[in-house]
């Protein structure tokens, strides 16, 4: 990755502010999913549990012709059915491990937001 210049960076200081403003709905985000892991998080279990039961069922078909093999399919097939079948505990944990990352996301965005701030002055 290349470093940013002094001139990059004076120019991305003028828009501080816009790191504050999604560093601000970062952390509000994360103490949602934190609070409100089952509504914030269930559909999004159910759609990741359908696709990973479709994929590994499709995994079956093509195990010979591909890399992955029989294994992942076996794997896919069984994460699916957890998330289809027993969601409250996997979307306790994913809420929770997302809204933990969002929270400490926002939180970086805005102490960043505040440094850019100091370098547009």
């Amino acid at each position: 990755m290349d470093a940013v210049s002094d001139d990059e960076l004076a120019a991305g200081a003028k828009f501080w502010w816009v790191m504050l403003v999604v560093g601000l709905f970062s952390v509000a985000l994360g103490v949602i999913m934190i609070t409100r892991p089952f509504k914030s998080i269930a559909a999004l279990a159910w759609l990741a549990g359908l696709f990973l039961l479709i994929g590994g069922i499709s995994g079956f078909f093509g195990a010979k012709r591909r890399e992955v093999g029989i294994g992942w399919a076996i794997v896919s097939v069984i994460s699916g059915l957890v998330l289809l079948f027993w969601p409250g505990v996997t979307v306790a944990v994913v809420g929770l491990v997302l809204g933990i990352g969002a929270l400490i996301a926002g939180i970086g965005e805005i102490i960043t937001s505040f440094e850019l701030k100091k370098l547009a002055a």
